[in-house]
């Protein structure tokens, strides 16, 4: 019922209905802030790459003055894969501004608290995330409760809105990380609620030029495709007036690009953002014996689906918009209804989402080498600023169905499915969306293909037998890092050289333990070489030309060759290329991944646990391994007991000085 102004008794209820929306919007408001600090609080962060690429310019800027995040990228827990190398220097690929920005924040809250970003990480940068992401979030959804309180004409259509942003979309979920997108969505919020009021109210105040024309472009700088959104903005308020668009607007909208510029020629002496030179030098590099992650890139980087395919999961699959987050199927009923409701005060801006998200999207299905859907993440994040727009769409579809109980149900329906994805992801966005990793168990897509087997089974932690030294000169190789318990301990493979038994090839190995304690062992083998180059298990190929084991011996040499307990018939799983640094040369080692694990109960133990050793093998080094990381696990549980890491240190064919723990590094 709508109120009528020369009725005391309803303009009275009016007020009364006004106020009891204000405390709704405020309880969902709150509710929604309350989560997003509960998120914050909870996420451990530098949760992906893209992330710390951010995050380790925003500590260079700060720590060292510089944008070179050579330094901090070599730490634990800061290595990226969004980098690129130029003028002999690391700097992360994404546009300076943001990280600047960040910085200013960051160096507030050192200032303040001591706080290093690099000591005390958590709480260091829990604390940015809740003053860049949550705090424009907020007041991201107050203008959106003004948004639907001044333009929506029933409760339904206000509550449901305000609903939606507050958690019905992956804006929510991307809050946990430092990114761009969730800054541009709100940047697109702050332009459009003013340009609103001179479009649709005919206010034409200069503060709300000025405030549309700044965050127009801060939308764009941002999100770079938006810079249609600025263009269509400004045509939108020159037709409402020319002097004021040209006057206020345009010299607003000119302090964000012109930051963007500078930002960038401060960071590389350049005037462009490295993203322009996708495909190309600085993205593709070698450093230490490594290459650039783009140079050959993996999985979903490496997609190659037809436009058709691709357009089908950005719409409708596993990443798709009406699918992951089907709310926005009312968005598609509101440009669909666009002629209806052409004198609805917001109509332009309808039309203004409708015309964006064509162009982007067409945008996207141009860029055919980088199909990739945003990369490992819970949604089609490069269209994550267009949301507002989306969400203002519903207003005349919910308006309309008002009164329809049945309509009513299929809305919050719709809602209930969107909150399930967004809260899928929501202690890391960085994941794939529920229904791809449905799909992919599945079987319905598969963007990780198996690599190839080894051409023999691999029944053994180390690979290959060294060929026969001379006596003086024996094959060797010593592993150290911590062991099961903690400790430091050093592991040594030595070749003792080939014998005949039998009229067969032996080649005899010791296998050294905590080499240079008193717990200091050693155990040697003799190995049939023809049956080990066959693929074939310890117990096929060990022979015992100077004594009879016994079981238990032969048992525990079968464990210590394996690496596990006991490994099936197939061997150690072949895995992807791997780059290991070590000490014993400055360049990195290419290694082939390779893993092997089993679930093994000891005849004295009454609990099965779950054994995994992980193999980096490279035929540069004796007995081609250079790494082994073995793990067992508590099987009912799933935790983790305990772990040992074994590196290679030292090694014949490496000069004394090359092969020193951490020399030439």
């Amino acid at each position: 019922m709508t109120a009528s102004p020369n009725s005391p008794d309803e303009s009275h209820q009016d007020v009364d209905r006004r106020n009891f929306r204000r405390i709704v919007y405020g309880l969902i408001i709150t509710v929604a802030a309350g989560g997003g600090t509960a998120a914050i609080l909870n996420v451990r962060p530098l949760l992906s790459a893209n992330d710390r690429s951010r995050w380790c310019t925003v500590w260079s800027v700060v720590e060292r003055g510089t944008y070179q995040i050579d330094e901090i990228t070599a730490k634990p827990g800061w290595q990226t894969i969004d980098k690129v190398r130029y003028q002999d220097h690391f700097y992360s690929t994404k546009p300076a501004l943001l990280p600047t920005l960040v910085a200013g924040v960051y160096w507030g809250v050192k200032q303040t608290t001591g706080w290093n970003l690099s000591r005390e990480t958590l709480q260091t940068a829990r604390l940015i995330l809740v003053i860049v992401n949550l705090v424009p979030a907020v007041l991201a959804l107050v203008l959106m409760a003004l948004i639907v309180e001044r333009y929506a004409d029933s409760d339904l259509a206000r509550f449901y809105v305000l609903l939606a942003a507050a958690g019905g979309t992956f804006l929510t979920t991307f809050l946990v990380t430092l990114n761009n997108h969730t800054i541009a969505a709100v940047s697109l919020l702050l332009a459009i609620y003013p340009a609103m009021r001179i479009v649709a109210d005919g206010v034409e105040r200069p503060i709300y030029y000025a405030v549309a024309g700044f965050f127009a472009t801060f939308t764009c700088v941002n999100e770079l495709p938006a810079g249609l959104f600025a263009v269509a903005l400004f045509g939108l308020l020159f037709r409402k007036s020319p002097r004021a668009t040209c006057t206020i607007f345009v010299p607003a909208a000119v302090v964000p690009v012109a930051a963007f510029f500078a930002t960038t020629y401060i960071a590389s002496g350049q005037w462009l953002t490295f993203y322009f030179w996708w495909g190309r030098e600085p993205y593709i590099y070698v450093f230490q014996g490594i290459p650039s992650y783009w140079s050959n890139p993996a999985g979903l980087d490496a997609n190659n689906e037809p436009w058709y395919v691709y357009l089908f999961h950005c719409t409708v699959g596993h990443h798709g918009v009406f699918s992951l987050s089907p709310i926005f199927v009312l968005t598609l009923w509101g440009w669909s209804g666009l002629r209806k409701w052409r004198r609805w005060p917001l109509s332009p801006f309808l039309w203004m989402g409708l015309l964006l998200s064509v162009a982007v999207l067409g945008y996207y299905l141009t860029r055919t080498e980088n199909y990739n859907y945003g990369g490992n993440t819970c949604g089609l994040r490069w269209l994550f600023w267009l949301i507002p727009l989306w969400l203002v769409a519903m207003l005349p579809v919910l308006d309309r169905w008002g009164q329809n109980r049945r309509l009513q149900m299929t809305a919050a329906g719709l809602l209930a499915v969107s909150v399930f994805s967004v809260s899928y992801p929501l202690h890391n966005p960085w994941q794939h969306p529920w229904l791809y990793t449905l799909m992919q168990r599945s079987g319905w897509i598969d963007y990780d293909p198996l690599p190839v087997p080894f051409e023999r089974p691999l029944m053994t932690w180390f690979r290959t037998l060294p060929a026969s030294p001379h006596e003086s000169q024996p094959s060797w190789i010593e592993f150290a890092g911590p062991g099961f318990d903690g400790t430091i301990v050093r592991l040594r493979l030595t070749d003792g050289g080939r014998c005949d038994f039998g009229g067969r090839p032996l080649q005899k190995i010791t296998v050294t333990d905590n080499v240079g304690s008193e717990r200091e062992t050693a155990e040697t083998y003799f190995i049939d070489v023809e049956l080990f180059q066959a693929g074939l298990p310890p117990e096929k190929f060990l022979r015992w030309p100077k004594k009879t084991p016994t079981t238990d011996h032969r048992s525990r040499a079968r464990a210590s060759l394996h690496g596990l307990p006991r490994l099936r018939p197939s061997g150690y799983r072949r895995g992807k290329v791997r780059y290991v640094r070590t000490g014993l040369r400055r360049d990195a080692f290419v290694c082939r991944h390779s893993a092997g694990q089993v679930d093994f109960q000891a005849p004295s133990d009454n609990r099965r646990r779950r054994y995994r050793t992980e193999l980096w093998l490279c035929p540069d080094v004796p007995f081609g391994v250079v790494r082994v990381v073995s793990t067992v696990y508590d099987l009912p549980t799933g935790a983790l007991l305990a772990r040992r890491e074994l590196t290679a240190v030292a090694a014949s064919r490496f000069d004394r000085d090359d092969s020193r723990p951490g020399a030439r590094q």
